[in-house]
């Protein structure tokens, strides 16, 4: 099909397209905007086997708007405009409502002698009545069935916007549609982790010997495995725990100073406690320059890599609920440490100041509060539990099965549903009440 294109020709807006004889013919245009108009306007012209004169009178639409006739003509013109895999999926979704349509139409012969109306106007009633008719026509997912109402809510935004429509009613409507309620969130425990990580690092030691593909750089072979361990005993977020250098580790004072660069939005620099075993695997990995994670260079921002990959299909392995690390395999660790420290009674300042979530200024009050709250926040750290990899002293072979939440941990959860808040902002928790100053 012909169509036109909105482009730059000798530094100012024009319209490039070809005539239905096949003659290439350039317009230009007072801006962008304009341009980007008179091409929709002439493909749709093309699309109707109509060559575009500008002295020409235009043909103006004959009736009211039809569903069937914006469907066509957003088809033709926007969705011919996406991306080949978006382009596909656009017009698998808006044959179905075309197909909707038809069966309202087939319904209405039934019950009502003629032809039946056309149908004008997207209402509310109308998306409602096609998300239920879905199910019976579809298989798929809620998800996937807000998609297919989402593709024709936007085809209907852009018949308002455009000036071929003038009955179109203004100003929009907001559309409420029925949504698939939301499972409450549930952190995954620390016995989840020590099963995913002991899956992780299985998986990565079998395939380590693999020759890395020629774009992928110079890397640890063991950088998931080591990304794992960091996250699960310092709760850093991924970006965080893939720049952290070997210069911010303190053998001797056991610390982890995390700069405010390297951290979500910049203002999250802290000090961390070393806990003890992750101190002993870093003494192990034994380089002291540079990085202490060398992951491939698409790891990094703003690429996007496969550590999420690695890190679901290693949950999956361990046979975790999707419910507990679904959407962030990795950033959950930080979800358990808040889950776990806040059972057990650790002040919500103490896990605040772990995670980065405290207001970490440099003002003598915030230093006297972070020298004050230290000692409890080693003492949290200690709680972690340890790790056994399958290759180390120790290791038990987990249960595959579905690990359920601890049975104190729901105790908890339930008996503390009210108080909880009030536990969290006490300074000194019940676990440390005593023992810090």
């Amino acid at each position: 099909m012909a169509k036109a294109k909105a482009c730059m020709h000798q530094g100012k807006p024009s319209v490039r397209w070809r005539t239905l004889a096949g003659k290439q013919r350039l317009r230009r245009c007072p801006n962008l905007r304009a341009a980007k108009q008179l091409a929709s306007k002439i493909t749709y012209l093309l699309s109707q086997g109509i060559d575009w004169d500008p002295a020409a009178p235009q043909p103006e639409d004959p009736g009211p708007t039809d569903l069937w006739r914006v469907v066509e003509r957003y088809t033709a013109i926007k969705v011919a405009d996406m991306a080949p895999t978006t382009q596909r999926l656009a017009t698998i979704h808006l044959e179905k409502f075309n197909d909707f349509l038809d069966t309202r139409a087939d319904d209405w012969h039934v019950y009502h002698d003629g032809a039946a109306p056309p149908v004008t106007m997207l209402s509310l009633a109308l998306l409602e009545d096609y998300w239920i008719w879905l199910p019976n026509h579809t298989r798929c997912k809620p998800h996937v069935r807000a998609d297919y109402v989402e593709i024709v809510e936007r085809m209907w935004i852009w018949a308002e916007e455009s000036d071929r429509w003038p009955d179109i009613p203004r100003p929009r409507r907001k559309k409420d549609l029925p949504k698939p309620p939301k499972p409450d969130p549930v952190a995954a425990t620390y016995a989840d982790w020590s099963a995913m990580l002991a899956e992780l690092s299985a998986h990565t030691r079998r395939y380590m010997h693999r020759k890395p593909r020629s774009r992928s750089g110079d890397y640890d072979p063991l950088w998931t495995e080591k990304l794992g361990l960091l996250v699960y005993y310092t709760a850093m977020r991924k970006t965080a725990a893939l720049s952290i250098e070997w210069s911010a580790i303190d053998f001797e004072q056991d610390r982890i100073n995390v700069r405010a660069e390297i951290t979500k939005g910049g203002y999250g620099g802290r000090v961390l406690p070393l806990h003890p075993d992750l101190r002993a695997r870093l003494a192990a990995w034994g380089v002291r320059e540079g990085r202490i994670i060398k992951a491939p260079p698409a790891e990094y921002p703003p690429k996007r890599g496969h550590a999420q990959r690695n890190f679901n299909r290693a949950w999956k392995r361990a046979g975790v609920p999707p419910l507990r690390y679904k959407g962030h395999p990795i950033h959950g660790a930080r979800h358990t440490i808040e889950t776990e420290w806040a059972v057990v009674g650790v002040a919500q300042r103490v896990i605040d100041m772990f995670t980065g979530h405290a207001n970490q200024g440099t003002g003598e009050r915030n230093y006297r509060e972070r020298i004050r709250l230290w000692p409890q926040l080693v003492k949290a750290v200690a709680t972690i539990p340890a790790v056994r990899l399958p290759d180390e002293e120790g290791y038990t072979q987990p249960d595959k099965k579905v690990q359920p939440l601890r049975p104190d941990l729901q105790s908890e959860q339930a008996a503390s549903q009210n108080t909880a808040q009030g536990a969290a902002r006490d300074v000194t928790p019940a676990l440390y009440r005593g023992q810090g100053s």
